[in-house]
C-alpha cells in the first residue's frame, strides 16, 4: 500500500479516460484513439506527475476484459488510500447511456465507506447539447437520480473533432486548465482496505434488457396516461351532452308547462266571458 497522491479515472471505453489523463500529465503516457472489439486501456497504467500520480483504468463495459479490469479497479481502491476518484462518461443523443450509470454504481457499490466522494466528467459533448445543458442543467437530473451515490462536483468538456480524428491528442488551452483545476478542487478519499468488497459486474445483455424494460415500462406508462386521458376526455364529453340533453329537455318542460297553462287561462278566460254573457241574456 502505497501514500502517493494519486487521481485514478474511471469509466467505460471510449468515453475519453486516457486523453484526459495525457491532458492532466502534459504528454502522451496513455494511449488514446479509436479502438476496435475492446477498449485501448487492457490494464491500469500509473504515471507521475507534479501533483502525484495519474492512473488509467480498464473499461467495465468489454466482454473480453471486464472481469480482469475488475480486479485492476478493486486493487487500486484498496492500494492507494490517499486518492481522488474521477468517472468519465459521455452522453448519446444528449442523454447519459445506461452502461456509464451501470459503471459508476458497480464501483460505488463496491465501496462501503459513507464519505467517499468523486467528481464526474461529462465528455464530448455537442455544441447544441453544451448549450441546453447551460440553458437548462436540470435536464440531467433524471439520469442523475440513478446514481447510487452524486459527484460532489461535475465538469462538462466539449466535443473536440481534432482529439476525435487523430490518436494521442492532447487537451490544450482552456479546458485543460478547467480540467486541472476540478481535479485540483477534489476532496482527496482515505479507504481502509475492509471498506472495498470485490466489484459485482452486470453483463452488457443484462444491462440491455433492463433497458429494455425500462423504456417499455415508461411506453407503457405513457400509453397509460394517454388512455386515461383519452378515456377522461370521452366521459367528460358523454357528460356534457347529458347535461345538454337534460338541460334541453328541462327547457322544452318549462315551455311546455307554459304553453298548457296558458291554454288553461285562455279557456278559462272564455268560460268567464261565456258565463257573463249568460248572465245578461237572463236579465234581459
Amino acid at each position: 500500500m502505497s501514500n502517493i497522491n494519486v487521481t485514478g479515472f474511471y469509466g467505460n471505453p471510449g468515453v475519453g479516460k486516457s486523453t484526459l489523463c495525457n491532458a492532466m500529465a502534459g504528454q502522451t503516457f496513455h494511449n488514446s484513439g479509436i479502438s476496435i472489439g475492446t477498449g485501448l486501456t487492457k490494464a491500469s497504467s500509473n504515471e507521475k506527475f507534479i501533483n502525484g500520480n495519474i492512473i488509467d483504468t480498464p473499461g467495465l463495459l468489454d466482454v473480453i476484459t471486464r472481469d480482469r479490469a475488475a480486479l485492476e479497479i478493486q486493487r487500486i481502491l484498496t492500494d492507494y488510500p490517499n486518492f481522488k476518484a474521477v468517472f468519465v462518461i459521455c452522453l448519446e443523443a444528449g442523454r447519459i447511456k445506461e452502461q456509464d450509470i451501470e459503471c459508476i454504481n458497480t464501483i460505488l457499490r463496491a465501496i462501503t465507506s459513507t464519505t467517499f466522494s468523486y467528481g464526474l466528467i461529462i465528455n464530448k459533448i455537442s455544441k447544441k447539447t453544451m448549450t441546453a445543458i447551460q440553458d437548462s442543467p436540470e435536464i440531467l437530473n433524471e439520469a442523475m437520480v440513478r446514481l447510487d451515490r452524486k459527484p460532489s462536483s461535475t465538469l462538462y468538456l466539449p466535443f473536440n473533432q481534432k482529439m476525435e480524428d487523430e490518436d494521442n491528442v492532447l487537451l490544450e488551452g482552456i479546458h485543460r486548465f478547467k480540467l486541472l483545476k476540478f481535479v485540483n478542487n477534489l476532496s482527496t478519499n482515505n479507504l481502509e482496505a475492509n471498506q472495498v468488497k470485490a466489484l459485482n459486474i452486470v453483463d452488457q445483455r443484462e444491462i440491455d434488457r433492463r433497458k429494455r424494460i425500462e423504456d417499455q415500462t415508461r411506453q407503457l406508462l405513457n400509453n397509460l396516461t394517454q388512455e386515461t386521458v383519452s378515456k377522461r376526455n370521452i366521459l367528460t364529453d358523454i357528460t356534457n351532452r347529458r347535461n345538454q340533453v337534460l338541460a334541453q329537455r328541462e327547457e322544452q318542460n318549462r315551455n311546455h308547462s307554459a304553453a298548457i297553462e296558458n291554454i288553461q287561462a285562455q279557456h278559462t278566460n272564455k268560460v268567464k266571458a261565456m258565463a257573463a254573457l249568460i248572465e245578461q241574456a237572463k236579465i234581459m
